[in-house]
């Protein structure tokens, strides 16, 4: 079994009334996940009960992994819990996860108030728990009853502890039942059995049993608790790299399929169809050693409205192929030539400021960060040696979607109009200084992925990364805060202190005479832009912004124009304002009042996505019209409508599908703005 402590604090509030005098007060009762990592993934799953006096709506569960925190979960119960109520809640997963790891689960604040009570707040689960594997999943539970009657039962149980096969309880003595259960292939169970009836005397035996061959075995007083032993579908060979594939849909996911098969054999190696509508669906293939082709699917012809997809490694979440937003049209996505990839991956990629660019120009040089080996060719062998000749770095440029794939291969031996030399020379591919029918075309979103190659021997391709040749993007570039590790202007998800000459700079366009800067917390209902002349703006106006975080996205003015003119400007960065006078949600001209005063109601809540009902009472009695706004959780504008008042109310069914200004809501977390008159409310909802 594996290791489980609650973590006393310092100060210990044990009695009953105690805890029934607070009113926002939640504490864990028991992990109930798998005790083992599962491709070296958890996903754990708790049982939390509301212990104080206010109903819980909303619960803050930290996740940290060998006392370093991995996550922030803001659980949204589907259901209000009231004072006594257990739900369990399924957390993030935690990736990268390894026998003998500590993970630790923190209660941190019930409704957005800080928890009022320390007892259960922490917890802590040692995952020491090592599966047995069960080849192809039919697996056999056998349980011998012995003479003394009693109560035996098991369970079967995923990853998000839901029961997919149980029996019992056996009460009659000197039987013996059986029974088979199918289990998915490549997937992570727990089996548990107890006999607690029985007592030291119990003469039953359990087993699991595959094939004949017996994988689990428990019997007499140690049925007396709870028996627990993971069981993972699999030889335990086959799977080596977890992947996880994430899809974005559209409306019509039914259309939407994808598998992965072994090149050379076509042999299926996993699949997917079930996909939910407008969404972002994760799923999840385990593949050996080898090499591999993706294809998606679309019956109707016409691609992702809006959508793509992204395969990456589920340990490192390092990019395989990253095709998002970019399976416009057409019924197959695949890269061409037969290509696909190939397990393990190597580590050669590009330099930071080489990945993701979409503002390319022909002549630029996108650059591979320096591999060792291929350095030490550079250094050990002399010019016109057939080592520095046949050592240097390979570039692959494809079309996810298919109709272009180009290798390019820069060895020690040629300069390809770099001027500088050394080891890093080879490092540096000129785009587009090839043969023109194979040049990138315009505007077509391509990967990137780089190996290096040493004396003639390759290593294996390393992470992609999305590249455009795009000259009229690149004449009025996006820009957002500078992000480049390293450098000594970084400001992206800082924290900054107010006042003085604090501030946060912009990734610096060339040529351009004014930099806008927006700060966005919609949670304060503050949407703030500052204009600048320099590609930075100091943390210094008046009025100042209050303590918190906010959403800071940046874009330039060039030759008469900015350079982007619709939100989102770029990606934006998280940055935290501390030490401000105005202190935590002070002095917004723009105020905002409680639900309740405002007499805002919506429901239901998680929502599917196709429509939203709201109340609204009070404060709507002193205006005509009422203003509703969704915003994603960084600020991005999703949906907006305006509803007449009558007799001093709002009661009306939202149609989200007439709302959206950027098609269909994905799953995940927005923020619903209801503005009457100068007040306003801003409530949380979830998308499912």
């Amino acid at each position: 079994m594996h290791l489980l402590r609650t973590i006393a604090p310092v100060l210990l509030f044990a009695t009953s009334a105690v805890h029934a005098q607070n009113a926002y007060d939640a504490k864990m009762l028991e992990y109930t996940g798998l005790n083992f990592p599962c491709e070296g993934l958890s996903r754990p799953v708790l049982k939390i009960q509301n212990v104080g006096t206010t109903t819980m709506l909303t619960c803050v569960v930290e996740t940290w992994k060998n006392g370093l925190q991995v996550s922030t979960f803001n659980w949204q119960l589907a259901a209000p819990a009231l004072t006594g109520d257990v739900r369990q809640p399924v957390l993030p997963d935690v990736p990268n996860v390894a026998p003998e790891d500590e993970l630790e689960f923190r209660i941190i604040s019930v409704n957005e108030v800080a928890d009022e009570g320390s007892e259960g707040n922490i917890i802590a689960v040692d995952l020491t728990g090592s599966p047995v594997y069960a080849d192809d999943g039919n697996v056999v539970v056998q349980v011998a009853t012995g003479e003394v009657p009693g109560a035996v039962q098991w369970t079967i149980k995923n990853s998000s502890s839901t029961i997919v096969a149980q029996g019992g309880p056996y009460e009659e003595a000197n039987t013996l039942v059986e029974v088979s259960v199918p289990l998915d292939d490549l997937a992570c169970y727990s089996f548990e059995a107890l006999d607690a009836s029985r007592g030291g005397s119990s003469q039953v035996v359990v087993r699991v049993l595959q094939g004949g061959e017996e994988l689990v075995h428990v019997e007499g007083s140690a049925l007396g608790e709870l028996f627990k032993k993971g069981v993972r579908t699999g030889n335990g060979e086959g799977c080596v790299h977890p992947l996880i594939l994430e899809v974005r849909t559209d409306a019509a996911a039914s259309e939407t399929s994808w598998e992965v098969v072994e090149r050379g054999t076509n042999a299926l190696m996993c699949s997917g169809n079930d996909l939910s509508d407008a969404a972002i669906n994760t799923e999840n293939c385990c593949l050996p050693n080898g090499c591999y082709a993706l294809r998606v699917f679309d019956a109707g012809g016409d691609g992702i409205a809006g959508g793509g997809y992204i395969l990456r490694t589920a340990t490192g979440a390092e990019r395989i192929i990253d095709n998002r937003g970019n399976f416009q049209s057409g019924s197959l996505s695949r890269v061409d030539g037969g290509e696909g990839f190939c397990l393990p991956m190597g580590s050669t990629g590009t330099i930071y400021t080489s990945c993701d660019k979409l503002d390319w120009v022909n002549g630029q040089f996108i650059v591979a960060a320096e591999d060792p080996q291929v350095t030490a060719v550079w250094n050990t062998y002399p010019a016109g040696s057939a080592e520095r000749a046949t050592t240097g770095y390979v570039f692959w440029f494809f079309d996810p979607n298919g109709g272009y794939t180009f290798r390019r291969f820069r060895s020690h031996a040629t300069s390809d109009g770099y001027p500088a030399t050394g080891p890093a020379r080879a490092c540096h591919t000129k785009l587009n200084s090839w043969s023109a029918a194979n040049h990138i075309p315009d505007q077509r979103l391509v990967n990137v992925r780089i190996r290096a190659r040493v004396n003639g021997v390759n290593a294996e391709w390393g992470p992609a990364c999305r590249a455009m040749v795009d000259p009229v993007r690149a004449a009025c570039p996006y820009t957002k805060l500078m992000d480049i590790p390293g450098n000594q202007f970084y400001s992206c998800g800082v924290t900054r202190m107010w006042g003085g000459n604090r501030r946060v700079h912009a990734r610096p366009v060339s040529g351009a005479t004014q930099y806008q800067f927006r700060f966005r917390n919609l949670n304060e209902g503050v949407d703030v832009v500052r204009t600048n002349t320099t590609y930075y703006t100091n943390l210094n106006w008046t009025p100042a912004l209050a303590n918190g975080q906010y959403w800071v996205f940046a874009r330039a003015f060039k030759n008469g124009a900015w350079c982007a003119t619709q939100m989102p400007w770029g990606d934006s960065c998280l940055v935290t304002i501390t030490g401000s006078p105005m202190g935590a949600g002070m002095g917004l001209q723009d105020p905002t009042i409680a639900a309740a005063e405002m007499g805002t109601t919506l429901f239901p809540n998680p929502n599917n996505g196709t429509a939203l009902w709201l109340n609204l009472e009070g404060t709507a009695r002193k205006v005509g019209l009422v203003k509703v706004r969704i915003f994603t959780t960084d600020g991005r504008l999703s949906a907006a409508g305006t509803y007449p008042v009558e007799a001093g109310a709002v009661s009306t069914l939202l149609d989200l599908s007439d709302l959206l200004t950027t098609g269909a809501l994905p799953t995940g977390m927005y923020l619903v703005r209801v503005e009457a008159g100068e007040t306003h409310v801003t409530e949380r909802i979830v998308i499912q």
